[in-house]
């Protein structure tokens, strides 16, 4: 298998986890656990943005 198959049934397995969870939980109950549960995922990548960003703005005037 290379990379990207492999990347491909992560993302498939990550999506059918998300929906399992969305449908067996109320709308509420699955903002509140499962949004706040997956934060770890994307906090990372919005804060290198705006490091690089400020970083940017600090030292390359």
């Amino acid at each position: 298998m290379n990379s990207t198959t492999i990347g491909l049934i992560i993302l498939l397995i990550i999506f059918l986890v998300v929906a399992f969870k969305f449908f067996t939980q109320s709308l509420a109950d699955f903002l509140d656990k499962g949004a706040k549960s997956t934060l770890w995922l994307w906090l990372p990548f919005v804060a290198l943005k705006r490091l690089t960003k400020q970083f940017n703005e600090k030292y390359k005037k």
